[in-house]
């Protein structure tokens, strides 16, 4: 399977923006701390759905965001989102009945 074909679950439902909602503050379910995400990635997280795959956030992305090819923003996403997985904020590809 193709790594933008990979659908990204939220791991935790803890979270709050700032007053200005540009930065998130999102809480590790394993209680390693709570993480500050701003920018595109609070804009990727609220999109973070369970139903949405990689390449279809990042066309959420390019619609939104100018100045990267659709490629950059994939390559980008994916090590985000790596990111977020290492620090248990999301999994990959969930099933609640496996």
């Amino acid at each position: 399977m193709d790594k933008l074909d990979y659908i990204p679950w939220r791991r935790t439902s803890i979270f709050k923006t700032d007053k200005e909602e540009t930065k998130l503050y999102v809480a590790s379910i394993k209680g390693e701390g709570i993480f500050r995400i701003s920018g595109v990635g609070a804009f990727l997280w609220a999109r973070i759905d369970g139903n949405a795959t990689i390449r279809e956030l990042g066309e959420k992305i390019t619609e939104n965001f100018t100045g990267a090819s659709i490629d950059q923003i994939n390559r980008d996403v994916c090590l985000l989102l790596d990111q977020m997985a290492e620090k248990d904020l999301i999994v990959y590809n969930w099933d609640p009945l496996a």
